[in-house]
């Protein structure tokens, strides 16, 4: 995966309080997003890292989110990028979401459809 940097992180001279803790959450989002589509969000973009940061941050850009994904999973991704750092949860909430998602059987078996395989070959549980 490249590096694609938060869209908090370009708010980080007007606005320091925007580059803290959570904009791992946003990362983190990046890449359960592309381990769950097989592929980067905004790869048919053609656009640079940069880029998207700048879009994701002025614009909102977001990745589209499959609609055949649990609500469960859509929510955690929607709440992992929010526009607003300070409200994306903590990584103890996301572990804790993860958890409940994983131990749900009919939720996993859903997402062995959509996803591909098992659906929990790259959470470490």
């Amino acid at each position: 995966f490249p590096t694609f940097p938060s869209c908090s992180i370009i708010y980080r001279k007007s606005n320091p309080s925007f580059c803290n803790l959570q904009v791992d959450q946003y990362a983190f989002s990046m890449v359960m997003y592309a381990l769950l589509r097989r592929y980067e969000a905004y790869e048919d973009l053609y656009l640079t890292p940069l880029q998207v940061a700048e879009a994701a941050a002025i614009k909102g850009l977001r990745p589209s989110i499959n609609l055949s994904w649990p609500p469960e999973v859509t929510l955690l991704l929607q709440d992992c990028w929010h526009e607003d750092p300070q409200k994306r949860p903590s990584f103890n909430e996301i572990v804790k979401r993860l958890k409940e998602i994983l131990a749900n059987e009919e939720m996993m078996k859903k997402m062995e459809k959509t996803v591909g395989g098992s659906a929990g070959c790259c959470i470490v549980t």
